[in-house]
């Protein structure tokens, strides 16, 4: 179970604090729960906010599941404020996060 870290709308989701709380709860409480952190997706969150969750997750060892490439919309604003597409984003610039992820790729991922 993964909640969804959503940062840039006040109330959405779950903040990093909670998730984290949530996972460190839930670690080894059950061999059927894996916890793990749910960034939303890469326009809802910043760079230096994934990496945080990356550092987080190698701490607890849990996975991080985001979407990724759901919209024309979202391709378009990842490739202005980053110069590259989600998924270069996630991989090129996250380092470690690349290997706990688990993605949700969209219907716009092979864009």
């Amino acid at each position: 179970f993964v909640p969804q870290i959503i940062l840039n709308a006040a109330g959405a989701g779950e903040t990093i604090e909670t998730a984290e709380q949530f996972v460190a709860d839930w670690k080894g409480r059950s061999p059927l729960i894996t916890p793990g952190f749910g960034p939303h997706a890469t326009y809802s969150l910043s760079i230096p906010e994934y990496a945080r969750i990356a550092r987080l997750a190698e701490q607890y060892d849990v996975p991080v599941h985001t979407h990724l490439s759901e919209t024309r919309w979202e391709v378009g604003l990842i490739r202005e404020r980053e110069g590259c597409t989600a998924t270069e984003m996630l991989h090129r610039r996250m380092g470690d996060l690349a290997r706990r992820q688990i993605v949700d790729p969209g219907p716009e991922s092979a864009i």
